[in-house]
């Protein structure tokens, strides 16, 4: 049965993040949900998410 969580979720383009109430769904077969007590954001974080594209991937 799919169970509501709160999330940070940021839309890019130099929007600032929000915390939202999403629905979550039952995990997959091979999946499993790990309950996260507490989460920190840092200030690169906040920083990375006013970035108005996606960083580019540096491949080895």
């Amino acid at each position: 049965m799919p169970r509501e969580i709160r999330a940070a979720v940021c839309d890019g383009g130099g929007a600032s993040p929000r915390i939202e109430t999403l629905l979550l769904d039952d995990p997959a077969a091979d999946e499993v949900v790990v309950e996260i007590k507490a989460a920190g954001i840092c200030h690169t974080d906040l920083g990375i998410a006013q970035w108005r594209r996606s960083p580019t991937r540096v491949r080895p």
